[in-house]
C-alpha cells in the first residue's frame, strides 16, 4: 500500500501554521484503494515528543483520495483496508 500526498500550501518565508494535505492511497500496482482507513497523527504543541498523538481517522473515497488539514511535520499512516470479502 502506498500513500501519495501533495501539500495544498506553498512554502513561504513565514510558513503557515497548518497545511492542507491531499493524498491518494494505492496498491503496489498504482490502483486506488477505496475504503482505506487513514490515521492522522500530530506531534504535541510543546516540543517533538517521540510519540505523535492520534488526531483522527479518515476513510478514502471511491477514488482512494482523502484530504486533511494538519500542522507541518505531522505524519499520516494508512492503517487498514476495509474489505467486503475475506482474503
Amino acid at each position: 500500500m502506498c500513500v501519495v500526498a501533495a501539500l495544498g500550501s506553498a512554502v513561504a518565508a513565514n510558513p503557515p501554521e497548518t497545511f492542507r494535505y491531499r493524498a491518494c492511497v494505492t496498491d503496489s500496482d498504482g490502483h486506488a484503494i477505496a475504503g482505506a482507513v487513514v490515521e492522522a497523527y500530530q506531534y504535541p504543541e510543546q516540543g517533538r515528543s517521540p510519540d505523535p498523538e492520534l488526531m483522527t481517522n479518515l476513510t478514502t473515497c471511491a477514488e482512494g483520495k482523502f484530504e486533511i488539514t494538519l500542522r507541518p511535520y505531522s505524519p499520516l499512516v494508512t492503517s487498514s483496508i476495509a474489505r467486503s470479502e475475506p482474503i
